[in-house]
């Protein structure tokens, strides 16, 4: 003879622990696809900067290890890493107010197109993935410091500048390729810091990549450097969300992420 026994309905407290239980799954479950995915944009743009270094390089070898110039305005002779945004014709456009297309142009006609040919290599993949209301990125999202041979700077600043390859003494400790986040449109010309403010950020960073960035150095190898400090972070996403000019200055003494940046940024001891 079977025997009924007695079932009990869920309790109330039960019932919202249960519900509690599902709604914590729903907004986990997807964590490990979008860490994937933002783990894998990192290594892609890692990827990026690997080739652009190593191109950077073999372009030195290639030219009497003269320095491939980090400028990118349009000149007759062709002789920065990259061209300015061109139209059709191959003619200047504002970078203020370049298109896309324009962009990819100026890249195909840049010195170091010819070691990569492919202008997704100069794209950071996670940039079109963010999405900011007031302020375009350019398309080409890495920039070249300014003081790995271009002519852009303050006059006083000229005795930082490598010219050579072999200058460089500490190719490992010394960017050659950083993210950058130019509200204008274009990332324009050179990154440039000012050696004699190692306080002072000069130049935007694109933060990318959940709080971090990547770099490219002087030897070909290539780093994901994650900031320390809450507040370098936040002036870098604030400059992106509400900044239209172009401006940027950022200084916060003690601040170890600047220190980093300087530490590493190329500054010339002496001219040899």
């Amino acid at each position: 003879m079977i025997q009924k026994q007695n079932i009990k309905g869920l309790t109330l407290v039960e019932l919202v622990i249960v519900i509690f239980v599902i709604i914590l799954l729903l907004i986990l479950v997807p964590f490990p696809q979008r860490h994937t995915r933002n783990q894998a944009r990192r290594t892609v743009c890692l990827s990026n900067q690997k080739q652009i270094a190593m191109a950077f390089i073999i372009y030195a070898n290639d030219n009497d290890d003269d320095l491939i110039s980090a400028d990118t305005f349009v000149n007759e002779d062709n002789t920065n890493w990259v061209s300015g945004p061109l139209n059709k014709e191959r003619q200047p456009v504002d970078w203020n107010n370049c298109s896309q297309e324009n962009e990819i142009r100026g890249i195909q006609q840049s010195l170091l197109y010819k070691y990569i040919q492919l202008d997704e290599i100069f794209n950071c993949c996670s940039v079109d993935d963010k999405k900011f209301t007031n302020s375009p990125l350019g398309y080409r999202s890495y920039s070249i410091p300014s003081t790995l041979n271009g002519t852009d700077m303050p006059e006083e600043m000229e005795k930082y500048r490598y010219t050579k390859i072999d200058q460089i003494k500490n190719a490992a400790e010394t960017f050659m390729l950083v993210e950058e986040a130019d509200t204008r449109g274009f990332n324009y010309n050179g990154w440039f810091q000012n050696p004699e403010k190692p306080d002072t950020i000069v130049d935007s960073i694109g933060i990318f990549h959940k709080k971090s960035s990547n770099f490219g150095f002087c030897d070909g190898h290539v780093e994901n450097i994650k900031w320390e400090n809450p507040k370098t972070t936040n002036h870098f996403e604030n400059y992106i969300e509400n900044n239209t000019d172009g401006s940027f200055n950022f200084t916060n003494p003690e601040n170890k992420d600047i220190q980093l940046i300087h530490k590493y940024y190329p500054a010339r001891d002496s001219l040899d």
